[in-house]
């Protein structure tokens, strides 16, 4: 089946908040993986970071899960690998 004009890149992850964002979880200095999904290092279990209104836990054992792909645009605590650090020089 044809695509329409402009519909190019759009996929099933684009439909679930995991497109090609910007802010990823994978583009984030908070985010580790080693293979396959990976944890954030602020958040932790039971946050929600796609949902219109984010919730962020901030306390307790386990971190949170996520995907590197998963838009990160709502997550206040994002952090991008481009950011410049004074402690660098």
């Amino acid at each position: 089946m044809p695509r329409r004009r402009g519909q190019e890149g759009m996929g099933v992850g684009d439909l679930l908040g995991r497109g090609d964002s910007q802010k990823s979880c994978g583009a984030c200095n908070h985010f580790s993986a080693s293979s396959g999904p990976g944890i954030c290092d602020v958040l932790k279990s039971g946050s929600d970071i796609t949902s219109t209104q984010p919730l962020f836990i901030l306390q307790g054992l386990a971190n949170f899960q996520t995907d590197g792909g998963v838009d990160a645009s709502r997550c206040r605590y994002y952090e991008g690998k481009d950011k410049f650090s004074p402690t660098c020089m």
